[in-house]
């Protein structure tokens, strides 16, 4: 694994406890109501999908056949 590997998978985890703060203990009604914290999400789940790309082929799970 490389340095810059560990930095993004860093960066990953931040993304998700920022998820995850921002959910707090919000109900599944709640959430579905509140726009803002639907897009607020969604962009960090964003921002996870665009970080994940830059990790190298390395680094990657082997598929299991």
């Amino acid at each position: 694994m490389q340095h810059r590997d560990i930095i993004v998978i860093r960066k990953v985890i931040d993304e998700i406890q920022i998820g995850m703060d921002m959910l707090g203990d919000t109900s599944l009604n709640e959430f579905l109501k509140d726009e803002k914290l639907k897009r607020a999400v969604s962009m960090t789940v964003i921002n996870i999908g665009e970080l994940i790309k830059n990790i190298t082929p390395e680094t990657s799970v082997p598929s299991q056949s």
